[in-house]
């Protein structure tokens, strides 16, 4: 075990994480990274490299390397420090690079230690990394962290897509003294970091709760909850299409007077313009329900009839207008198969009735081909032969197969990587 002399909390834009320092197996890569802590150098620091289940590094601040805190104290100057690992290899229980969550410094080479570093992803033993990189603390608290770090998508030369960086940092524990020019480069407060205008990570105050309204955060969730019930619909057949509303030229007419007929209504709201149907809604035995749905031509004789209309008196009764929300003849169409393709008046944006006469066959308007009409005939489409049964001895086999190639597709990647380290 390794003594544990210093300890840095560092806060990152997923979570903060907790490094425990090995001051006595590598002082002087722990007293750079204490100090460097110490005057906010890593604030703002992007993960700039994470290579799953290998290694994500850190601290190259100005794109160009980094610079070890003596540097910064000689006017900015490059300085590199020595490696510590001849120290770590005399010791009988020496450290090595087998298991997730270790801290250690990124170099180009013998002696060219700076400000990066990096934390292990792998839970298993890199045995090329021993003897070349100091190890000078592990992850001592927010190992979540560490595997959010190791699932984040990233490019071709594994730069995360997202921002995963740095904040602020915490000194917990320093046993060094402070060097004599150092406090010129400790500031007041802790800076925060610099952002990118197209950063969205980043969030203020703790929790996206706390920076917007109850009201609009409610009404924001019951439109993503509502969302998720359509596409869910959608799936299951229930619905032609998630992003189904219903037209705008059709308005829904309630509170009639149970005397009125079709013909006395569509004579009321004729004056608006041509009427493509009018239909009060009755039970078996013909009895008024008392509302009715109008489809006009054109979208604006639609508006002005709701503008006009609400509150007349017909057949001494105070109708009540308002545009439909219904969308029967759309899911009537779609279900019958006669027009696939997405009905004007059932997307997002309005228009007339979708074109398309009942009982048609071929293909819809648009060249969409029509689904099958009927239950058998969906049904015949989709027999298939059943699956053969593989044998106990075949997928063990085959589970051999695929263990033994992620083996050897680890052991390439680790060639490749034992080239670069």
């Amino acid at each position: 075990m390794c003594d544990i002399g210093g300890s840095v909390l560092i806060e990152t834009s997923k979570g903060d994480i907790t490094i425990d320092l090995y001051t006595k197996d590598a002082p002087k890569a722990c007293e750079n990274f204490l100090k460097l802590c110490k005057v906010k150098y890593y604030n703002g620091a992007l993960f700039y490299k994470v290579e799953k289940d290998f290694l994500a590094e850190c601290g190259d601040v100005d794109k160009q390397g980094g610079n070890s805190v003596w540097g910064l104290m000689d006017d900015g100057k490059l300085t590199h420090f020595e490696d510590e690992v001849k120290a770590q290899k005399r010791k009988k229980d020496r450290l090595k690079h087998d298991r997730k969550g270790l801290v250690g410094m990124v170099n180009k080479g013998p002696g060219t230690n700076t400000s990066r570093f990096f934390i292990q992803l792998a839970d298993r033993h890199i045995d090329f990394l021993d003897g070349k990189h100091t190890i000078f603390g592990e992850v001592s608290e927010g190992l979540h962290i560490v595997d959010l770090l190791n699932n984040t998508f990233v490019d071709s030369n594994h730069a995360p897509l997202r921002r995963f960086a740095i904040h602020h940092t915490y000194i917990l524990e320093d046993p060094f003294p402070d060097p004599p020019k150092l406090h010129k480069l400790i500031p007041d407060a802790s800076p925060m970091p610099l952002l990118d205008d197209d950063d969205d990570d980043y969030i203020s105050s703790g929790s996206e709760e706390d920076d917007v309204d109850q009201e609009k955060w409610n009404a924001l969730m019951e439109a993503r909850e509502a969302k998720s019930r359509e596409i869910m619909l959608e799936m299951v057949g229930d619905i032609a299409d998630a992003d189904m509303v219903p037209p705008k030229n059709v308005l829904f007419v309630c509170c009639l007077n149970p005397v009125t007929e079709d013909e006395d209504l569509e004579l009321a709201f004729s004056r608006f313009g041509k009427i493509s149907s009018c239909e009060i809604l009755r039970t078996k035995d013909g009895t008024s329900l008392q509302y009715a749905f109008i489809e006009f031509v054109t979208v604006k004789a639609c508006e002005q009839a709701y503008l006009k209309m609400e509150n007349v008196r017909i057949d001494d009764r105070r109708i009540h207008v308002d545009f439909s929300q219904s969308v029967p003849r759309i899911w009537s169409t779609w279900m019958s198969g006669d027009d696939v393709s997405k009905p004007k008046g059932g997307k997002k944006g309005g228009g007339s009735k979708s074109s398309g006469s009942k009982g048609s066959k071929g293909t819809a308007k648009g060249g969409k081909k029509r689904l099958p009409s009927s239950d058998s005939e969906r049904d015949s489409k989709r027999r298939r032969p059943p699956p053969r049964r593989r044998s106990s001895s075949s997928d063990s086999r085959r589970g051999n197969y695929r263990r033994r190639r992620r083996s050897s597709e680890d052991s390439r990647d680790d060639k490749r990587r034992r080239e670069r380290y």
